[in-house]
Order: structure tokens, then sequence, then C-alpha cells
């Protein structure tokens, strides 16, 4: 298992355990609408969660590469190296 698939692993399981202990503190839910009313269970919320979670994952995913290819092309990564290099070598 790679890194990358640890680290989706963990997003999904804690928005799965998000789901689980929503679902738990809120209880029986519910939507009502001119339509009638239909009970939801344990098993969508924590689905959703789930989703959520996967869905956070691909949010990191998709902003911190190219944030971190902005800071580095303006130098400031390149400047905050060289600056802790320099603390290590005094």
């Amino acid at each position: 298992m790679t890194q990358n698939s640890k680290t989706g692993a963990a997003f999904i399981a804690s928005g799965t355990i998000a789901g689980a202990g929503l679902s738990a503190t809120v209880g029986r839910m519910g939507l009502a609408g001119g339509f009638g009313a239909v009970g939801i269970g344990t098993t969508p919320v924590v689905v959703a969660g789930a989703v959520a979670g996967a869905a956070a994952y691909g949010a990191k995913g998709a902003v911190a590469p190219p944030f971190k290819r902005e800071m580095k092309k303006r130098g400031f990564l390149n400047s905050v190296k060289s600056q802790s290099q320099n603390m290590n070598n005094n």
C-alpha cells in the first residue's frame, strides 16, 4: 500500500466515523415534504460521511500541489529552506 492510498483510506475512515457519530448523536432522522416523509437510517449517513471524507481527500490533493508549485516558483520555499540551513550551520 502506498502512502497516498494510506492517506486516502484515513480520510475515508475518518469520514465514516464522523457519519456514524452524527447518526448516533442525532438519532432517527427523516425528510418531510409535499411528497410525504421518508426515514433516514444510520447506513445512508455513514455512507455520506465516507463520501465527504473522500471528497476532502480529493480537495486536499487538488489544492496542495498547485499551491506548493506556486510557492516554489515565487521563491518562498527556497528562502525558508536556506534560512533553516543557515540556522543549522550556526
